[in-house]
C-alpha cells in the first residue's frame, strides 16, 4: 500500500506544472486542480508533510 501511495504522490507532482508550485516559508505547496489534491513539501528535507483533497 506504502508504494502505491508513492508512486501516486510521486506520478502527481511530476505531472502538475511548474507553475503551480508554491514557496512559502519552509514548505512547498503543489496544487493539482485536474486530480484535486494539494501536497505540502518541506523545502529543507523535500518529505511530503501532508495531502489534502481540494
Amino acid at each position: 500500500m506504502a508504494t502505491r501511495n508513492r508512486k501516486f504522490i510521486s506520478d502527481i507532482i511530476k505531472h502538475t506544472d511548474t507553475s503551480h508550485f508554491l514557496k512559502k516559508g519552509k514548505n512547498y505547496y503543489i496544487t493539482n486542480d485536474t486530480v484535486h489534491i494539494r501536497i505540502t513539501v518541506n523545502s529543507f528535507t523535500y518529505r511530503v508533510i501532508t495531502t489534502d483533497k481540494i
